[in-house]
């Protein structure tokens, strides 16, 4: 593929990412797809958002190791794209955590008033 070709599919996926991870991180968004359709729709989108940011990290090295004629360029591209990609899947992981943390120490503090 072209440089170009790889690009737009790497765009592709993290455009993938953001809808799944925007649909993720609303538990509104989540409860009113599971009454709208199946229960399987919300797993769905959560396996979709941990798969397209695989495919988009797994371009993104590849193009990084490539040593085609266009090598320069996919370097350049990779070098730019790699940090902030690594720092938007920390945050969002970190961001995560966080959340889990709040839930569960709710939920033992809602335990221990019962």
């Amino acid at each position: 593929l072209e440089t170009s070709h790889v690009v737009t599919i790497m765009d592709c996926m993290m455009e993938c990412y953001l809808f799944a991870t925007s649909v993720n991180s609303h538990p509104r968004m989540q409860r009113e797809l599971s009454h709208m359709t199946d229960s399987v729709l919300p797993d769905l989108i959560n396996t979709h958002e941990q798969e397209s940011m695989l495919c988009y990290l797994k371009c993104l090295f590849q193009l990084h190791s490539d040593s085609v004629k266009d090598k320069e360029n996919r370097n350049n591209i990779a070098e730019q794209r790699l940090t902030p990609t690594c720092n938007m899947v920390v945050k969002s992981y970190m961001e995560s955590l966080r959340k889990l943390c709040y839930l569960m120490q709710t939920t033992r503090t809602t335990e221990q008033h019962m």
